[in-house]
């Protein structure tokens, strides 16, 4: 058999000295967590890895698990075949990627949905505030999306802080003196964004 934990990071180390003592030391292990590294396993049994699925769940959105990227690991070879074969049954792109790989995606993957979420909640918030329909950014922000489908994102950088408009720039600052930690925010980005320039 095999016991995939998809429980929080937290409780992975007194679940795995639970189960250590109903279940044989070679069982098959493994965890869904992308920050957690697999060794987490060791103390307790001989055959772990990771089937991490790289995508945010919620209640209210289905996801379709077909295109979802599956990143396996293992501790053996018979283990990593297995989840392998696994994933393949239920996602097309499967990934062999290791600790070191899959805590530097969690953090990547924290940059890209996380944060850009909080982004668009300060966007989202703004319009609120200011009676402006937040459907009017949905376009905007399914665009953006789909261009890093297909190009490297510092090619697909727009806005006034790439361009060095300063005058625009210190208009938007005004705008958001109401906001301070936005408006800190702002700068941070703005400047970020220009160390991007070649």
């Amino acid at each position: 058999d095999l016991y995939i934990l998809a429980i929080s990071d937290d409780a992975l180390e007194e679940v795995c000295q639970a189960l250590s003592k109903i279940l044989p030391q070679d069982s098959f292990l493994a965890h869904t967590s992308g920050a957690t590294p697999s060794s987490i396993f060791a103390n307790y049994f001989n055959n772990y890895g990771v089937f991490y699925p790289l995508q945010s769940f919620s209640k209210a959105q289905a996801v379709d698990f077909a295109h979802i990227p599956i990143c396996v690991d293992a501790s053996q070879t018979h283990l990593l075949k297995l989840l392998y074969q696994l994933a393949q049954k239920i996602s097309t792109k499967v990934y062999k990627i290791n600790d070191e790989q899959r805590a530097y995606l969690h953090v990547a993957a924290v940059f890209a949905n996380n944060f850009s979420n909080y982004l668009f909640h300060v966007a989202y918030e703004l319009s609120q505030e200011h009676q402006i329909p937040f459907d009017l950014l949905r376009p905007l922000i399914l665009e953006s999306a789909q261009k890093v489908q297909y190009f490297p994102p510092a090619q697909m950088q727009t806005g006034p802080a790439i361009r060095e408009d300063e005058i625009t720039m210190q208009r938007h600052l005004e705008l958001l003196k109401s906001h301070p930690n936005w408006r800190k925010l702002y700068e941070d980005l703005s400047a970020a964004i220009q160390r991007m320039k070649p």
